[in-house]
């Protein structure tokens, strides 16, 4: 869904369809699977690979009430997921917003094969309800790293660091990249970096 609506329908074409004409929305994402699968093993280059593993940014579900993230996205992507993970491929999906509603959804993927990076879901609950199951990475927002001080983002780092990395399976990383200079103050982020180094640490 999220290729259709990328690139061919744009985001109200795409809503509009839902209501209008569910059946040839649930259409397309079948006819678009096969596609999807065959660019995302071509664009690997190589031979299958637990690392690096394939970059999937997922953009229209969070806006999706969850009845219509069920019906209409989850099932192909669901199965997208599991043929490129039966291949021998991991997956880093990058869950753009906030994915607190398709926790339950995620939690059935296959197990230690999935990075997720969550940017502002909420990490206390994504760890306990996806921490046996895959990866998690993110959510330390840019916003804050650029705004923020050197106190306020390290608390939030402890915070989450307490949250996400017991058991293991945690990447610490901000909410989405930074794109310019002006995005992230330099004295934020070597304050974050020092204390991670220090403290995020797991401990033998």
């Amino acid at each position: 869904m999220d290729m259709i609506e990328d690139q061919m329908r744009g985001f109200k074409g795409m809503i509009l369809d839902i209501k209008r004409r569910p059946e040839q929305v649930k259409a397309a994402c079948e006819a678009m699977l096969p596609l999807a699968i065959k660019l995302a093993k071509a664009g690997y280059g190589g031979p299958p690979a637990d690392y690096p593993p394939l970059f999937i940014p997922l953009h229209i579900a969070e806006f999706l009430r969850p009845v219509d993230f069920e019906e209409f996205y989850w099932p192909t992507f669901r199965k997208l997921i599991e043929e490129l993970t039966g291949a021998g491929f991991s997956c880093l999906l990058y869950c753009e917003g906030n994915w607190d509603p398709y926790l339950d959804f995620l939690a059935q993927l296959p197990k230690g094969k999935v990075i997720a990076l969550m940017e502002s879901t909420n990490m206390e609950k994504a760890k306990a309800v996806l921490g046996n199951t895959m990866c998690l990475a993110g959510n330390i927002p840019n916003s804050l790293l650029g705004y923020g001080t050197e106190e306020e983002c390290v608390a939030y780092t402890k915070k989450l660091i307490d949250t996400c990395a017991p058991g293991g399976g945690f990447i610490f990383s901000n909410d989405k990249v930074l794109l310019s200079p002006n995005d992230a103050k330099p004295e934020n982020l070597l304050a974050v970096t020092k204390f991670v180094r220090e403290y995020g640490v797991y401990k033998k």
